[in-house]
């Protein structure tokens, strides 16, 4: 018999528009892949949100801390020049006025064995008061030195490279300057 013609099936591929000519399997994890990223994009965005949701609490929380503090010792936040009165001891009476002192910044470090300053202390120059600081009765016996317990006194100088030091100024680690308290001006008001 005579061979028959071979006829073949072509099959034509259906069209598809540009970008489309993945073969349906890939399109499909494709598909799949992208739900899954915009699920975990969704998962991490609500993620992200609690996240800066709890950055602004901590936030809330640390200037609620720090209003706490500037109100607590108020020389830890002070700038240089700022007036700040100092109880004596307690058992001195009511009647006597209060010390006062300027704030002149923070010690860098400075001195040499063995008048050596520690950095990062608060410094104060006493400007008024009846008793000051450094000699006499007063200064020595229930002043603002007992109050704070800044004793010897030697301690609590700011050197310089050379080993002087300033008298009437001295400088305190923030934990000895709860007592400072912002300075007021007396009210005048005179009835007369």
């Amino acid at each position: 018999s005579a061979p028959s013609s071979c006829q073949c099936a072509v099959r034509e591929a259906p069209y598809t528009p540009a970008g489309e000519h993945r073969p349906r399997r890939a399109r499909a994890m494709a598909t799949i892949s992208e739900t899954g990223a915009a699920a975990l994009r969704t998962v991490l965005d609500h993620h992200e949100a609690e996240e800066v949701i709890a950055l602004r609490r901590e936030l809330q929380e640390l200037r609620q801390v720090r209003q706490d503090a500037a109100e607590a010792c108020p020389a830890l936040f002070a700038s240089v020049g700022d007036l700040f009165t100092h109880r004596r001891h307690d058992n001195m009476g009511d009647e006597m006025e209060d010390e006062v002192f300027v704030y002149q910044g923070r010690t860098l470090g400075s001195g040499k064995a063995p008048a050596v300053t520690p950095a990062g202390r608060l410094i104060f120059k006493w400007v008024a008061g009846p008793w000051g600081i450094e000699e006499g009765y007063g200064a020595i016996n229930r002043g603002v030195r007992d109050v704070i317990d800044a004793w010897p006194q030697r301690d609590y100088r700011v050197y310089d490279d050379e080993g002087r030091f300033e008298p009437g100024v001295f400088c305190l680690p923030p934990s000895m300057c709860y007592c400072f308290r912002a300075f007021e001006e007396p009210d005048d008001d005179d009835d007369d």
